[in-house]
């Protein structure tokens, strides 16, 4: 797979002339590259010059990747809030221009290598917009999807769960398995094209979908912290049909879902037809107690080249391709620089992303 920065630089090069100091002849600069975030991170949370390595000791704390993967509208999704009904109403009065390859619909797939976790340390991973907090771990709050290293379970909501993943899908939100110091987890996001929908490769049409995230919730989920009981996949379904409404976040996209692998080993489909629309960045959250003296490290990959390679489109049950195909050709998040770069061309909304990109670290 190509790496699109290489790409920019070999093929805008022209010529072997000589230099004329006329910086139209000069090759354009590549796009940035995707980086863990100086900014969008909990200020606790530190980078290495790099900006590929993070270390946090006491407590959760969290960072995000500068560049994200926009699902379900363009060219800026809605991450709720009190104006988002405008939003919407704007959205159906003004058509948006046709989206580029990897806004609305595709499949990002990156890696984080657990470099050091120590005897009390932990790592949660996954996906989460901006609205989601750095000082909590993903998966906290509505905005975020997440896998944690004990149980390889899925938090949504501040809800654990143990149900759906391990090669099984649906809507549970994990149960994989558990990751560990020196493991290396692969983390993925797929949203179908045209909103998914049918019985086919995609998933489940809109009525199966919502059966699943409002009926169909996993068991074994939880509160954090909580024990278990029998009615709590009921009170968490309930939790987080209340967090969307309080939040005005619109409804999930039909057939979208999260996964990881650990160590190359595909886990399953999670939250399926439970994830939203808005722009979902590689998350990466780590704690320790206060008395470990060593902070937990993680070090993530967001390609080309992986550790392992990542789940085949037959793993993932899109084998037969997505709603206006390619949307089972899973892509490394290193292209969502090139992303970002055509968005902007087209007037979207990544220029807060390019400006991290060029801050310092």
């Amino acid at each position: 797979m190509a790496d699109p920065a290489s790409a920019a630089a070999d093929g805008g090069g022209g010529g072997g002339g000589t230099g004329t100091g006329n910086a139209a002849d000069a090759s354009p600069p590549p796009p940035p590259a995707v980086l863990l975030s100086a900014s969008d991170r909990a200020p606790q949370l530190q980078l290495d010059a790099s900006r590929l390595v993070a270390t946090s000791r006491k407590g959760y704390r969290s960072v995000r990747a500068i560049h994200g993967f926009t699902i379900g509208s363009h060219p800026a999704a809605s991450e709720g809030g009190a104006d988002a009904a405008a939003t919407a109403a704007a959205a159906a009065a003004h058509p948006p221009p046709p989206a580029p390859a990897g806004h609305g619909s595709g499949t990002f797939y990156w890696e984080a290598e657990i470099a050091h976790l120590g005897a009390t340390g932990h790592a949660r991973l996954g996906w989460s917009t901006r609205a989601s907090e750095v000082g909590g771990p993903v998966g906290y709050d509505a905005h975020g999807y997440g896998f944690r290293d004990v149980g390889g379970e899925g938090v949504h909501c501040g809800w654990r769960s143990s149900g759906g993943g391990g090669g099984g899908g649906g809507g549970g939100g994990g149960g994989g398995a558990s990751f560990k110091e020196g493991d290396v987890v692969g983390l993925l996001l797929h949203a179908p094209a045209c909103g998914g929908g049918g019985d086919g490769a995609d998933g489940p049409g809109p009525a199966a979908a919502a059966a699943a995230a409002v009926e169909g919730a996993p068991a074994g989920k939880k509160k954090d912290g909580a024990n278990e009981d029998e009615d709590e996949a009921a009170a968490a379904a309930a939790a987080e049909a209340a967090a969307a409404a309080a939040l005005n976040l619109p409804p999930p996209i039909p057939g979208a879902f999260v996964g990881f692998c650990v160590n190359g080993a595909w886990q399953g489909r999670a939250f399926e037809g439970r994830v939203r629309p808005g722009t979902y960045y590689p998350t990466v959250s780590l704690y320790t107690l206060p008395e470990q003296a060593e902070a937990a490290r993680v070090r993530v990959n967001f390609g080309p080249a992986f550790r392992f390679a990542p789940p085949s489109p037959e793993a993932l049950g899109l084998s037969g391709g997505g709603a206006g195909g390619g949307a089972a050709v899973v892509r490394p998040v290193c292209e969502l620089a090139a992303v970002a770069s055509a968005a902007r061309a087209d007037g979207g909304e990544e220029e807060e992303a390019e400006a991290d990109a060029m801050a310092e670290g």
